[in-house]
């Protein structure tokens, strides 16, 4: 058996894969070409034979040298047709593009399309007036603008309006085309662009002739561009300061955004409270900023008043939108000062043996301020008894609040006399150096002490010897305090002293604190609180503060007997929240509190 098989050969197939758009051209011109792709899509060579232009118009279009016609397009390869517009009349024009190959029965067409207008009678040059970007407010140059007669007549333009969306932004002189212009002769109108705001500006400048052409018009187009800062941040809020103290200086950065330089001045203070604030420095005023550049100025707070304050620094610039304004807030408060309490602010040592060196008093320092107290050279003042001495541990110390430094006070009197001096401790507390005032008498061992004011006799071979069961008499001249319990002032009741004139006939005193109820049910009810006998006049009693007492003292003779009491002093003390509890209450034997 014999079987036959029949192999059909291969065949192209033809495709356009691009076409040409529309075309637009004056009467009179031939186009650029735009072109036309025909793609092999069979499986056998493509061989092109003719390309023709078809319809009623297809006088108005071309078709250049192809390489469709050169040789055979091989599958899935390309070749291309040219195509030109040359228009012989106005409007549109249609054509159709028809391929002719071997094989292909039924070849593609591909439409054409153009537009052809009449010609000018004259021509501007340039076509559209594009001005450079200027700053609002000024002026820019003037551009020429040419206009050619390409009529065979003679060419005036007879109308010039200026139209569009901001006419005003522009400006149109026309003086060097007032005259005809000759057949290929030209003349210039000048345009110019003054911006009024910023961003892009359009408008038009419509000219009519006396040829019967359309109006023709001229795009005119600027941009307005503006000076414009950026300030960071347009806040400034400084932590609390003391008054009359300065802050660490806060930095606002201006940056220049916009097209334009911009210039910024010193800046005005205003608001509520322009002189808490300052610029310490300012790096604005130097030069004028261009697009990108920064400058920083610094400011400082220096509040004058307690509590908030506020103020605004207004920048003097010449950006678009300016003056710029920079909000400041700040808060006073009460200076953070050191403080210091001495105690006690006398020391009186009372009547020493002459040439017999006596127990050191004690004198505290206290930091009583919210920040350190730095202590100076602790020393005798000049001029005072060289009899007194004294050893410290507080000369050139930093006590921290709450801290305490000690100074110890010798008295050895040298002569039966009276003795004073004063210890200096200076400090940067406000209220500079402080005084203790220190006072002390010496007597021979064979003189008999008195009180104050310490006047010493020699003693008398017959000494005189008061009656045995003399009464002695009233102590005077009691202090501190006030007559009546009304409106007493308060003092410093840290230490005491209890001082009252010497009693003839008196070889001890019994002094005697009663403390005072201050309440509506008990005024001037009182319970002895202190009672103790002394030989001399003053004595150091602690009291409590923030309480009010009255005390008196009684004379009493060699014997035992006692005189009358002395009319009672009152006490009110002052309130001290650095020593509270420094009262120690003694109760007398029998007295129930």
């Amino acid at each position: 058996m014999v079987a036959f098989s029949l192999i059909q050969p291969a065949s192209p197939g033809l495709q356009f894969t691009s076409a040409p758009g529309l075309f637009q051209l004056t009467v009179g011109h031939k186009s650029q070409p735009q072109v036309a792709t025909i793609r092999n899509i069979g499986w056998g060579p493509l061989t092109v034979s003719e390309i023709r232009l078809t319809g009623k118009d297809s006088s108005d279009f071309e078709t250049g040298g192809s390489d469709c016609l050169v040789r055979p397009i091989p599958p899935g390869l390309t070749c291309a047709v040219p195509i030109f517009f040359v228009p012989n009349t106005e409007g549109r024009k249609r054509a159709t593009l028809a391929v002719v190959a071997e094989g292909i029965y039924r070849p593609p067409q591909l439409p054409l399309a153009g537009s052809a207008s009449r010609p000018n009678k004259f021509a501007l040059a340039p076509p559209r007036a594009l001005f450079d970007p200027i700053a609002v407010g000024s002026v820019g140059d003037w551009i020429p603008v040419e206009i050619h007669n390409l009529s065979a007549g003679p060419l005036k333009i007879e109308n010039a309006q200026m139209s569009g969306e901001a006419p005003e932004d522009f400006e149109l002189d026309l003086a060097a085309c007032a005259d005809e212009v000759a057949p290929d002769g030209q003349c210039k109108l000048h345009v110019r662009f003054h911006p009024t705001v910023p961003g892009t500006r359009n408008a038009v400048v419509l000219l009519k002739d006396n040829t019967g052409d359309a109006v023709h018009d001229l795009a005119l187009s600027g941009e307005g561009i503006v000076g414009d800062l950026a300030v960071e941040p347009p806040q400034l809020s400084f932590p609390g300061m003391a008054l009359q103290q300065t802050s660490k200086p806060l930095v606002v950065t201006v940056v220049s955004e916009g097209g334009v330089a911009v210039h910024v001045g010193e800046g005005q203070f205003g608001g509520e409270a322009p002189g808490d604030f300052r610029v310490v420095r300012n790096t604005c005023k130097e030069s004028a900023l261009t697009k990108g550049a920064q400058c920083n100025l610094e400011l400082a707070f220096a509040p004058t008043k307690e509590g908030p304050r506020r103020a605004t620094l207004s920048l003097q610039d010449d950006a678009f939108d300016g003056p710029h304004v920079v909000y400041l807030e700040g808060t006073g408060t009460r200076p953070r000062t050191p403080d210091i309490q001495v105690s006690p602010s006398a020391v009186p040592f009372g009547l020493q043996r002459v040439r017999v060196g006596v127990k050191p008093r004690l004198v505290t320092v206290f930091s009583r301020g919210e920040v350190p107290l730095h202590m100076g050279k602790v020393d005798l003042a000049p001029g005072g008894d060289a009899e007194f001495g004294l050893k410290s541990d507080c000369s050139g110390r930093t006590l921290n609040p709450n801290d305490s430094c000690m100074i110890a006070v010798y008295f050895t009197p040298q002569a039966a006399r009276k003795y004073s001096a004063q210890v200096t401790i200076p400090s940067d507390a406000p209220d500079g150096t402080r005084l203790v005032e220190l006072e002390g008498a010496g007597y021979l061992s064979d003189t008999t002490p008195v009180a104050p004011p310490y006047h010493f006799t020699a003693r008398p071979e017959t000494p005189a010897t008061p009656p045995a069961n003399a009464k002695p008499g009233t102590p005077s001249a009691l202090q501190p305090g006030n007559a009546t319990p009304a409106g007493p002032q308060p003092i410093s009741c840290d230490d005491s002293m209890f001082h009252w004139d010497a009693v003839s006939g008196a070889t001890s005193y019994q002094i005697t604190v009663g403390f005072l109820r201050d309440t509506a049910r008990e005024r001037g009810a009182e319970r002895i609180v202190y009672s103790n006998e002394v030989k001399l006049s003053p004595q150091l009693v602690k009291l409590e503060p923030g309480q009010s007492y009255t005390w008196t003292v009684t004379a009493i003779g060699g014997s035992g007997q006692r005189g009358d009491a002395a009319e009672p002093r009152y006490i009110r003390c002052a309130v001290s929240p650095f020593r509270p509890g420094l009262a120690k209450y003694v109760n007398p034997p029998g007295v129930v509190p």
